[in-house]
């Protein structure tokens, strides 16, 4: 099958990486693949073998093809009669839809076929006016897998347990009750937690270890060895791969390529969710309720995910 694939697969992100994972998925189906990218980020893979596959799919030339993949923000969607079947992937944020988003996918789920593969992209996209949702199961690439990546080396770090999670280079709600709850209730543990910034900035890096600092100063707790590492890395695939080899249990924060990447690697995953509770004044009940948040945080409970792929069941509907 000819297939036209437009994405983000030259930015070095998440969104980057399943757009590269895809491309690697159709490529190992058997299916001729035309890519063209979309740009928007400053950052950009480095040059690698993946980036010479780019290089060829984008070189691959035809006016004809069986399927179109847009892979892309709503913002930047196209609807097309030029090609007579069409997929699409969102890329989502957690903000909700406007009402003119809504209406767009509205428009285009009549058409097409919409995937989503997260709980929260379907949380956001499942309305009754939005029909022809599908959920895309995707697996690592062989591609991105067979790397030989080391593994970093952490000095006295070594000997702890290592609990770990990758960020998406902000320093945000969950990521800082995670440090709150490892600190006050692991720190005499033999754990770590490694924190590793992708593409970050010395400013985030700094604002980082001032508040590690001050959750051990608010707290009062002394210690010989601060049991959580900031560790900036580029986000390519040899250092994210060398990333999850060097680390033990991987937390998740979000449902995202990394919790995919890590189980692959065959990593253990503990999920770290922040659990909105309301609460009532004790003898007023009748009153609205507040909204409070109740983080989980238990690094003796953690399991596998079942990696499965339904891409190619989806592609049999346009053979």
């Amino acid at each position: 099958m000819n297939i036209l694939y437009i994405g983000p697969y030259r930015l070095a992100n998440n969104s980057g990486l399943e757009s590269t994972n895809l491309i690697c998925n159709l490529m190992e189906l058997g299916h001729k693949i035309m890519t063209r990218p979309v740009f928007d980020g400053t950052n950009l893979v480095k040059n690698n073998e993946l980036v010479s596959v780019f290089e060829h799919t984008e070189q691959n030339k035809g006016s004809k093809f069986d399927l179109l993949i847009q892979h892309l923000p709503i913002s930047r969607i196209v609807q097309t009669s030029k090609v007579k079947n069409n997929i699409y992937w969102p890329i989502l944020d957690n903000a909700g839809l406007s009402p003119v988003e809504k209406k767009k996918y509205e428009l285009i789920s009549k058409d097409g076929l919409i995937l989503y593969n997260t709980k929260s992209d379907k949380t956001i996209l499942d309305t009754n006016t939005i029909s022809n949702l599908t959920k895309f199961n995707y697996t690592i690439s062989n591609k991105l897998l067979s790397k030989n990546s080391s593994i970093f080396n952490f000095g006295i770090y070594n000997r702890y347990k290592k609990y770990y999670t990758i960020t998406d280079g902000t320093m945000e709600y969950a990521i800082q009750n995670l440090i709150i709850n490892f600190i006050t209730k692991f720190q005499n543990k033999d754990y770590c937690l490694v924190i590793f910034l992708p593409n970050t900035t010395q400013n985030l890096l700094d604002q980082y270890q001032k508040y590690i600092k001050e959750i051990y100063t608010i707290f009062n707790i002394n210690f010989s060895i601060n049991k959580v590492i900031i560790v900036p890395i580029d986000y390519d695939i040899e250092t994210l791969v060398s990333a999850h080899k060097t680390g033990d249990i991987y937390i998740s924060l979000k449902d995202n390529i990394q919790t995919i990447l890590s189980s692959s690697l065959g990593k253990q995953i503990t999920h770290y969710r922040s659990e909105p509770i309301i609460s009532y004044e004790k003898n007023n009940l009748k009153k609205f309720g507040a909204i409070e948040y109740k983080e989980k945080l238990d690094l003796d409970q953690h399991s596998t995910i079942e990696n499965t792929n339904n891409l190619e069941e989806i592609l049999s509907h346009y053979a």
